[in-house]
């Protein structure tokens, strides 16, 4: 290619007309008078970078948002999302984004999720697995009845209402879209779009409700994290044959976790087709639809390597590492998510939906604030879990695990926390919403013809 191709590009960009084409940069076109703008992978993680520290800036000089503990990629993500949404609703831009780095950095983050989790430091607490497993199925059990009520009270169809409940606040935008979609192929057209708002709105509001609520169990109540979970004491400075050693470490450790993330999607894939086929023979049933996530794969994957590891030591588990690493991916997966939320989904959502979502809120800091602190034990590693049981029973589990990434930078790491939160909000709690989502969808939403 020589320099007139160059020169030929950049004058198709300033036209308004570019394709990229190799489809890794961005594709910008005409759109009846509107500058559109489909950034490929590259543009988008830089983007979200450049939100990401934005919003670290912006956070850093805020007091309200550092008292609060509002994550950095939120701040920053919100941003570009209130930007992109001004230029799309005065018809001036449209801009879209490649999602394919938000997977593989979500992956990644849970990957090291479960490299940190030693069995000698939890299994001390393994029936708060089981109690916290509990209380989120209750409250995601609720959450559709609740949903029906409201909506009954408001004189809106049960179709429309359930959109609101636990397969948008639990189920997140996956789950919303999945039954969404059935509910439309009922003969609801809107289902899929109310589900969608129901959990960007839901979305917005675990990360907003998630962190000070966490703060305020941990300040009122003057909770410090255990000294076995507040990291090692500082080294002394290491010699050059020491520091090569390290970068030794560092590469092993990365071997391990692409390792991890590439057979924990396997180990995904495969139980999800295992727990199909045995719900099948269980109920008689010609298809079923049960996916295990494969993040959730990958941390097992990873929590397995590391405890085989304490005993044959494969490897040095170089924990510094993998925590950034781990910060690092969870920053820019959210920072990427936010700023893909389409705002005109919201203004479009309906004012009785709007007023669901919010009394699903308003249920779950008071239930969380008054009910899942004291069952979990009213101390440190409760009250940030009570911040991650936010985040996924009205977002997503990434939520969660930014809601506690947040407060513990502030007030330090809970273990348990991130070891049990994912767990359950991605996979466990699935187990209760889904078939009572099911049994409420039959009950109560007729097929229009």
């Amino acid at each position: 290619m020589d320099s007139s191709d160059g020169v030929f590009d950049i004058i198709k960009w300033v036209s308004g007309d570019y394709k990229d084409p190799v489809g890794n940069i961005l594709t910008i076109s005409n759109d009846n008078g509107m500058l559109t703008i489909a950034c490929g992978i590259v543009v988008t993680l830089a983007l979200a970078v450049v939100a990401l520290l934005i919003g670290n800036a912006i956070k850093n000089r805020v007091n309200f948002l550092q008292k609060y503990c509002i994550p950095s990629p939120v701040v920053g993500g919100f941003i570009f999302m209130i930007l992109i949404f001004i230029g799309k609703y005065f018809g001036v831009v449209s801009i879209t984004f490649q999602t394919t780095f938000q997977t593989v950095f979500m992956v990644a983050f849970f990957t090291t999720v479960g490299l940190s989790a030693d069995f000698r430091l939890i299994k001390a607490g393994g029936g708060l697995l089981l109690i916290y497993w509990l209380l989120a199925a209750t409250i995601s059990a609720l959450q559709g009845p609740l949903a029906l009520f409201l909506g009954g009270l408001m004189d809106l169809e049960p179709a429309y209402s359930i959109t609101a409940g636990a397969i948008s606040m639990c189920g997140g935008h996956g789950a919303g879209a999945a039954y969404g979609g059935m509910i439309k192929e009922m003969g609801w057209p809107a289902a899929t779009d109310c589900a969608l708002a129901c959990a960007t709105l839901g979305l917005i509001c675990s990360v907003m409700l998630g962190g000070p609520l966490s703060r305020r169990l941990i300040l009122k109540n003057n909770l410090k994290p255990d000294a076995i979970q507040t990291g090692p004491k500082k080294a002394a400075p290491k010699t050059r044959e020491e520091r090569r050693s390290s970068a030794m470490d560092i590469m092993k450790n990365f071997a391990v976790i692409v390792i991890c993330m590439t057979a924990g999607i396997l180990v995904a894939k495969w139980a999800s087709m295992g727990i199909n086929n045995l719900v099948m023979s269980l109920t008689g049933s010609e298809t079923s639809t049960i996916t295990l996530p494969d993040y959730i794969g990958a941390m097992f994957v990873s929590v397995l390597v590391r405890n085989l590891n304490e005993k044959f030591h494969w490897f040095n588990y170089n924990a510094k590492f993998c925590d950034g690493l781990g910060g690092i991916t969870l920053d820019v997966f959210l920072s990427i998510a936010m700023m893909s939320i389409d705002l005109l989904t919201l203004i479009e959502l309906g004012p009785r939906l709007a007023v669901i979502v919010l009394a699903e809120v308003v249920v779950m800091g008071f239930y969380v604030y008054f009910i899942v602190f004291r069952a979990l034990g009213k101390n440190f590693d409760a009250a940030v879990m009570c911040g991650g049981m936010c985040g996924h029973a009205l977002g997503a589990t990434p939520t969660a695990m930014a809601n506690m990434e947040a407060v513990s930078a502030r007030f330090g790491f809970s273990q348990k926390a991130f070891v049990i939160v994912p767990i359950v909000g991605a996979f466990l709690v699935d187990l209760v919403y889904q078939p009572v989502s099911i049994v409420l969808i039959n009950m109560f939403v007729p097929y229009v013809a």
